[in-house]
């Protein structure tokens, strides 16, 4: 039973140490490499300049988020309508996260880690 525990104990902290995220962007297209930025708030400005040089073309922006792994939804803030996307790293004890918002031609975006 003791050696049980010492495995699972193991198992448990070995986990926690890992080096990343199970489940990052390919590496070869534009929001796998801004996955790959270590500075929150240098990742966060490249999720912007990307949303923001891609906004003319709305189906290649939700055609390379959703190919990266965000999730999309719609939301109304106000008058606006407003699409969101978000990522969320998988395998990791603090998840990863970036989101991007969108609204009526309005781009705000964030990274960093969730609180456990």
């Amino acid at each position: 039973m003791t050696t049980f525990r010492f495995s699972a104990l193991s198992f448990m902290l070995l986990s926690a140490c890992q080096s990343g995220p199970t489940n990052l962007p390919d590496a070869n297209t534009p929001l796998g490499q801004i996955a790959r930025i270590s500075n929150f708030e240098e990742r966060s400005a490249a999720l912007k300049k990307f949303a923001e040089a891609n906004l003319a073309n709305p189906a290649r922006v939700r055609a390379e988020f959703a190919a990266a792994g965000f999730k999309s939804s719609t939301f109304k803030d106000g008058d606006q309508t407003c699409q969101s996307y978000d990522w969320k790293s998988e395998g990791m004890m603090v998840p990863v996260v970036m989101l991007v918002n969108i609204c009526d031609g309005e781009i705000s975006a964030n990274s960093g880690q969730q609180a456990p």
